[in-house]
């Protein structure tokens, strides 16, 4: 199920060490363990093995930033409190060098060294360290991915890659998600007012769904009001664009609870969507949200 969480770390800070670990921490932390829960320090965190739930390896933040833990990221220590990664921390180096031309059993994440060589299903060797390492068990290393993954088969419906999203025995008010891997799934509800719609396989309104037409899955959602301030609004939360792809969060409305505070001079970036296409921040007050740069599909 992490997977992805798993390259990320493997690609942006060194995987030290792993550690054995409950099943609820990493369901409670979303597959992220604070590193100073485990003894590390405060730029350290660790990525849970989405195939158990029960190792987790111990990874770092580069560059001078220190691990936020309520955003489950690595932050600028200015919103890390009580973390000075120069003084507390003890950082790997890090290389933004190519990885070059790799041999059949080499490999490297996201096109930069360092390089792992496969020595067996199950065992590897990371560029520099002076012994293998082993995968935990029930995992095999993939060169295509770069990385320890469960050795265990896509079950049903998740036998296709290419298909994550299907009814839950006929539910309109829940839906199955795939884990990652294919092994298994999770149980995801729709937002009420909306219900499962399996033809377009996404939450819809009612009554474009003949069988779930007269269902009511809770209490409807609404969204926070937007009543004054700066900017654009979407949900009580007021934006303006800085240019390009980043924007800055102006103000939040005083009922709407959210992770990230009124703090004007963090600068947030769109992501690229779904097809790789890179997306900048509208802030017209009938669009404020990220879209297709101009001339993109």
């Amino acid at each position: 199920m992490y997977m992805l969480i798993l390259l990320f770390a493997l690609a942006y800070g060194q995987i030290e060490e792993a550690i054995d670990v409950f099943p609820e921490e990493c369901v409670a932390d979303g597959g992220y363990i604070d590193g100073q829960s485990k003894g590390g320090d405060c730029c350290s965190f660790f990525v849970c093995d989405g195939a158990t739930n029960k190792t987790a390896y111990k990874g770092s933040c580069m560059g001078g930033t220190a691990w936020n833990d309520e955003l489950k990221v690595c932050d600028e220590p200015k919103y890390v409190d009580g973390c000075t990664p120069a003084e507390d921390c003890i950082v790997p180096s890090r290389t933004t060098e190519e990885c070059g031309g790799l041999g059949n059993s080499e490999c490297c994440v996201a096109g930069r060294k360092p390089v792992y060589t496969m020595i067996s299903d199950t065992e590897y060797r990371r560029e520099g360290d002076i012994k293998n390492n082993v995968c935990p068990p029930g995992e095999v290393f993939s060169l295509s991915d770069c990385c320890c993954e469960p050795n265990e088969p896509r079950v049903a419906p998740c036998t296709d890659p290419k298909l994550n999203y299907f009814s839950n025995d006929g539910d309109c008010c829940t839906y199955l998600q795939c884990y990652a891997n294919g092994t298994g799934t999770d149980i995801v509800a729709c937002m009420p007012p909306s219900v499962w719609n399996d033809a377009i396989k996404s939450c819809d309104l009612p009554f474009n769904v003949m069988a779930c037409m007269d269902v009511v899955c809770g209490a409807e959602t609404t969204n926070y009001a937007c009543t004054s301030g700066t900017g654009c609004c979407r949900d009580g939360i007021w934006y303006s664009s800085v240019g390009g792809n980043q924007y800055v969060i102006n103000s939040v409305e005083s009922e709407a609870e959210r992770a990230w505070e009124n703090d004007p001079e963090r600068a947030l970036c769109c992501e690229d969507d779904m097809n790789g296409v890179p997306q900048v921040f509208n802030d017209l007050p009938e669009i404020c949200c990220c879209e297709p740069a101009a001339g993109e599909p």
